[in-house]
Parts: structure tokens; sequence; C-alpha cells
């Protein structure tokens, strides 16, 4: 509720098509978003993170989209890295981008970090600002089929030898 306007004004400098899933808030972030210029999709019963950004990421690619930016919401993000993950998607057409933090907050974010790193090569799977391309999710179908935070489309796509592009952001 109180950082839901700034960061969709700020986000939607870059990108214009802004898909926000209300996974049923509780405050005042159903009102505040029906007043903003995007596509908001109510879940009907809470589907937790992974699974409310699937059903956006399946919404952006029924609408065509060829990539889609996922975005956190809090405010951790800035909407000035859009930018660069623009540039590199309209330069390489990787498979993914993905955001790498400078602070990682929770100590699973350090074992996870490590894990990725040794095994595929990047740094911050558990950042929300992310890219996907259509063909590598619609491939897969899915984020998760268990708990794992929708690292386990990338972490199977990445072993079958998807491509990435690591981008530092604020």
């Amino acid at each position: 509720e109180t950082t839901i306007k700034d960061v969709i004004n700020e986000a939607s400098q870059y990108i214009k098509n802004i898909i926000v899933v209300n996974d049923c808030s509780s405050d005042n972030s159903k009102k505040i978003l029906r007043k903003l210029p995007i596509t908001l999709i109510n879940n009907d019963k809470n589907l937790g993170y992974a699974k409310s950004l699937e059903k956006g990421i399946k919404i952006a690619f029924q609408k065509n989209a060829d990539y889609v930016i996922t975005f956190d919401a809090d405010g951790q993000h800035q909407g000035k890295d859009i930018s660069k993950f623009i540039s590199i998607i309209d330069k390489y057409k990787p498979d993914f981008v993905f955001g790498k933090r400078s602070i990682r907050n929770r100590f699973m974010e350090h074992i996870w970090s490590y894990y990725a790193k040794r095994k595929y090569g990047f740094s911050d799977p558990l950042c929300g600002f992310k890219a996907m391309k259509r063909e590598v999710f619609l491939t897969y179908g899915y984020l998760e089929k268990h708990y794992t935070i929708g690292l386990e489309m990338i972490f199977s796509e990445l072993k079958k030898g998807a491509n990435f592009k690591e981008v530092n952001i604020s």
C-alpha cells in the first residue's frame, strides 16, 4: 500500500505494459491499483509469491510479449535499472536477465547465491528483478511445482543450455 503507486509510476517511465498481480492484499492496494494505468489481476485466493508471478507471466505472454521483466512492488528496485535490462535484451536476446543486488539481507540469500554462482555462474537467484524470454517460459510452462521461489524453472532451463546475462542493479 505504501510503495505500490510510486513503484508503478517509476517503472512506467521505462516500460508501458505493466501487469500487477494483487495476491489478496488486505490493505488498500487494490483500491490504489484500480486507479493506475496497468493490467490488474486480483487473485480470488492467496497463491503466494511464485504462483502469482507465474500467473502474471502467463498473461503477459498471452498478450504476445517477447519478454517479461519481473519487478518487486516493495520499492527495493529502481525503475531506472529497467533500461539496463531492455538494452541487454535488445543487444543480446538472452533467455534470462538476472538482477544482481549489492546487498543480500537474509542468510538464505547467501546460501542460494553461493549455489547459483558455483553451479550456473550467476550471483543472485533470489533477486525479484529478472527477465525471461517467452520461448523459454513456454517450453517449461511454469515457475515451480514445489516451493522453490521460482528457481525450479530457471535452474532446469540453465541445465538444458539456456543462456543469461547478469546486471548490477541499485
